[in-house]
């Protein structure tokens, strides 16, 4: 399946969570906290919600509960001052 990550056209695999996606493509880390600290998947269960994603324009989305689906827009969360 095709979808985007920030913008750039990528392919996943089916039954893959997003989180899954991000970290298979080299991308640890893809929120900045307001204290500029980097965060991306840590508990994997939903929890912390350090994972959080902007997809198809909805923000705070779990990217490692969410499985990714064809054409999904998804934007990381880094902050700009």
């Amino acid at each position: 399946m095709q979808l985007e990550i920030d913008g750039v056209v990528t392919h996943a695999s089916s039954g893959q969570t997003i989180a899954a996606l991000l970290i298979s493509r080299g991308t640890v880390s893809w929120r900045v906290t307001p204290a500029g600290e980097p965060r991306g998947a840590f508990c994997g269960i939903g929890v912390c919600h350090d994972c959080v994603v902007t997809v198809n324009g909805d923000a705070g989305v779990k990217a490692c509960l969410t499985p990714v689906r064809d054409g999904m827009q998804i934007l990381t969360q880094r902050r700009t001052s």
